[in-house]
């Protein structure tokens, strides 16, 4: 399975080493989460879901892997006091809505499919872009653009860590048999299956 990393290098990233399945492996505790939309969707290109967010890499099973972000509890969205909440007629997809509604959290299968990456946004923040599996519009991405006090070394770690789960995922096995250039191979790939967000 997964290599374990020094905890002297891992200061931002929590680390859970129970057996069962479903456990958490990495955690970057702060972001904002936002949908991105293609220039052809006739609603906004960019939404914020979360203004305060984690994103982490949870376990589901043997070379099973999905990537997670959970909303930071005093996340600043407005209610209407029934539960639901309310948005502009533009901001948002009926998926979105429930995927909002449902813990607070939005979950990714981990595969080099979704394209996962890092990237400097337009605002010249480090942040995550993956394809967004599991919305309703075509060629939509998603984006965690990562709090400025996360070192970019803790960023990169994080990324590694992607990748590995990502090796596993497609080759059933543990990524301790991966050598640096099948590492290469898979980050290779998933750049290649991103969905162009320029």
């Amino acid at each position: 399975m997964l290599k374990k990393i020094p905890s002297h290098r891992m200061n931002i990233i929590k680390k859970f080493m129970d057996s069962g399945l479903k456990q958490e492996l990495m955690m970057i505790p702060s972001g904002q989460f936002a949908l991105l939309r293609s220039k052809k969707s006739p609603k906004a290109s960019l939404e914020c879901i979360y203004n305060d967010a984690t994103l982490s890499i949870r376990q589901v099973g043997k070379y099973a892997y999905e990537l997670v972000v959970r909303k930071i509890a005093d996340d600043t969205e407005v209610s209407n006091g029934d539960g639901s909440e309310e948005y502009s007629d533009d901001s948002v997809s009926v998926l979105s809505v429930q995927s909002k509604k449902k813990d607070d959290e939005w979950t990714f299968a981990l595969s080099e499919m979704i394209g996962f990456h890092k990237k400097w946004n337009k605002q010249g923040d480090m942040a995550f872009v993956w394809n967004n599996t599991v919305g309703d519009e075509e060629d939509e991405n998603v984006q965690f653009v990562v709090t400025p006090d996360i070192s970019l070394h803790d960023v990169d770690q994080f990324l590694q860590t992607i990748h590995r789960c990502e090796y596993e995922a497609k080759y059933k096995e543990s990524s301790s048999n991966a050598t640096n250039e099948d590492l290469e191979k898979i980050a290779a790939k998933s750049v290649l299956m991103s969905i162009d967000d320029s």
